[in-house]
């Protein structure tokens, strides 16, 4: 019941306010990290490495509240301390560095609160469906770059990352504004395929935390006459 009167709280919050619609490209660099578990329920050793997405969403505000949707291309990973386990012990390989490349789908909701007339803080929360494309793996100390050819058969084609993020948006003009956002991000499905090669219980969940620097657009800009109460565009 608490989803539905909420959905009708913003519905009715919408009505009767001034609405525009935005375009918003960004960059985004961070660090990433996964959480993995072995099939025998061993938790390997594991450290950041960095994180990138490019990103651009097409949204909507009415009043203070904001929604939207976009497409991003983010790489995520890890570099592997300890690569295996035998007879409880770890058996120390070379290290490397793990990359996983998503094309992803964002979809957020948010509200936004002023501070001042140039500023903007505005919390978002929303899934990320996201087709993962590939993965490498490079060997630490070494150029060399291997593509992971069994990606397709050990991980999932699609996951579902979880986005929360803190828009701090700039106006430089009545179109134009300036965005800063971080942003944290973790894999809600296990990206390990089940079933595929992966045996027993093994898990890995991806992550990553990362700041976002891009413009803000606004595209269309409707606000009701003060006279007759109807739509107009600016």
């Amino acid at each position: 019941m608490r989803p539905f009167l909420l959905l009708i709280l913003l519905c009715a919050t919408m009505q009767g306010n001034a609405q525009t619609i935005f375009l918003q490209p960004e960059v985004g660099l961070g660090i990433t990290s996964v959480h993995v578990k072995n099939s025998v329920g061993i938790t390997p050793q594991s450290t950041n490495v960095m994180a990138y997405q490019y990103q651009i969403t097409v949204g909507k505000s009415s009043g203070r509240v904001v929604w939207g949707a976009g497409i991003s291309f983010l790489r995520t990973g890890y570099e592997n301390s300890l690569s295996s386990y035998y007879s409880g012990l770890p058996t120390a390989y070379s290290k490397y560095y793990w990359y996983y490349y998503h094309l992803t789908f964002p979809f957020y909701a948010g509200y936004r609160f002023d501070i001042g007339k140039k500023m903007k803080i505005t919390p978002t929360i929303g899934p990320e469906i996201s087709y993962n494309l590939y993965a490498t793996a490079q060997e630490i100390g070494t150029s060399t770059v291997q593509h992971i050819d069994n990606f397709k058969e050990g991980y999932d084609q699609f996951s579902i990352f979880g986005s929360v993020r803190l828009n701090a948006e700039f106006s430089v003009s009545k179109k134009i504004s300036i965005v800063i956002s971080p942003e944290a991000l973790y894999m809600l499905t296990n990206f390990y395929k089940t079933p595929g090669n992966i045996t027993g219980t093994a898990t890995q969940r991806n992550s990553a935390y990362l700041v976002n620097a891009g413009i803000k657009w606004n595209l269309i800009k409707r606000a009701k006459h003060p006279a007759t109460g109807d739509k107009t565009g600016k």
